[in-house]
């Protein structure tokens, strides 16, 4: 990835993996298989790669992605735990959130736990997910300090509501933020 001449940092996070087998199913076929060149390219590019999963090798190994061994089905909590750590450090874009999203000061004050009592802090998304949350916290400013592209997967039914998607969002002047919203 280029910019401005100069080489950028890249994050790619995976939640669930990407293996090979499932990367690439379409509905009506596909004409060609090119996911293993593409991740090819991505990893040759120097892209850093964060598998976020229950599974080590839930992503090809030439990806040599770093392993967060989340326990199943609780990647909304790390979420949670992300975007909490991103909103009271301030490494959020509220202006994106402002022109972009729908709900945030709705979802805030759950975030925050002020409407509930509980923050869903880094500490408490490591109790669910059982990965430190010094690992939370830390992904969370790389996320922010880096040009970054999330993969995020289709939310179950019952876990759409609250689910944020950590997404790429790269400014003008040069500044680069993690944005967020919700998925409905």
């Amino acid at each position: 990835v280029e910019a401005s001449g100069d080489r950028r940092s890249v994050t790619l996070v995976l939640f669930g993996g990407a293996a090979m087998k499932n990367t690439q199913v379409n509905s009506g076929g596909l004409g060609a298989h090119t996911a293993t060149e593409q991740l090819r390219r991505v990893r040759a590019a120097g892209v850093r790669v964060v598998n976020i999963s229950p599974v080590r090798n839930d992503t090809a190994e030439f990806l040599d992605a770093e392993w967060l061994p989340i326990r199943p089905n609780t990647d909304v909590a790390l979420m949670l735990g992300l975007a909490h750590t991103l909103v009271v450090e301030d490494l959020h874009d509220q202006a994106f959130i402002a022109r972009h999203t729908v709900g945030f000061s709705r979802f805030l004050p759950y975030l925050l736990g002020e409407s509930d009592g509980q923050p869903k802090d880094a500490g408490w998304a490591a109790t669910i997910c059982e990965l430190p949350a010094d690992s939370i916290r830390q992904l969370a400013r790389r996320l922010a300090r880096t040009l970054d592209l999330g993969a995020p997967r289709t939310p179950p039914p019952h876990q759409r509501q609250l689910r944020p998607l950590l997404r790429l969002e790269p400014l003008r002047e040069g500044r680069r933020r993690l944005a967020w919203g919700a998925v409905g």
